[in-house]
Parts: structure tokens; C-alpha cells; sequence
């Protein structure tokens, strides 16, 4: 899976999606080199910690690209046209999917 794909959809997850389960995103250092914002972090291997009601899990890239897997799945989809049709609420639950195994908000 392209690092684009991942970071387009943490982005409509974190902009807004996610923003009303999700407290915090921190990147772990080392911050992948070309890495230019938290999204950009998992598909360039590096790791981020997601903060939420009072836990705190890690997310790298294995963990997203399985979240992706799982909601184009859920609607039917390839990845490729779960990427090109995605939105906020679809980036929602490939997030929640990577970091929760299921989606539990919303």
C-alpha cells in the first residue's frame, strides 16, 4: 500500500473523523526523515501514540494498512476505491479498525 494512501486517510481521520473520540496524536521519535506532519508518520514507518478517554496505543504502519483493509472490506470495496471514495467517516473507521480491531465510536 502507497504511503499516500495512508497518510490521505489519517489526514480525513484526524481532521475530522476522529476528532470526537480522539484526544491526541503523538509522534515517537525518531520522526521518519521526510515526515512532514503526524499523518505522515505510520506509512513512512515510523509510530505514533493515539491518546483517547484515559489510554493511550501505538499505531505503525502494519496496524493502518490493516484498518484500510478492514473498512473497504466492510463497505465492499478494494482498497483502491475505498482510497479514491473515502471520507471523514470512513477514515474514522479504518483508524478505529487499526487501533481498536473493531469500531467501537460512532
Amino acid at each position: 500500500m502507497e504511503n499516500q494512501v495512508i497518510s490521505d486517510i489519517l489526514v480525513a481521520a484526524f481532521e475530522g473523523g476522529s476528532t470526537y473520540w480522539l484526544d491526541k496524536v503523538e509522534i515517537i521519535p525518531p520522526t521518519p526523515g521526510t515526515a512532514q506532519f503526524a499523518s505522515d508518520v505510520p506509512g513512512l514507518g515510523g509510530l505514533l501514540d493515539l491518546h483517547f478517554e484515559g489510554q493511550v496505543r501505538r499505531l505503525d504502519r502494519a496496524m493502518m494498512e490493516k484498518g484500510i483493509e478492514g473498512a473497504a472490506k466492510l463497505r465492499g470495496l478494494t482498497v483502491e476505491r475505498f482510497y479514491d471514495d473515502h471520507d471523514a467517516v470512513e477514515a474514522d473507521v479504518a483508524l478505529q479498525l487499526a487501533v481498536l480491531g473493531e469500531v467501537v465510536y460512532g
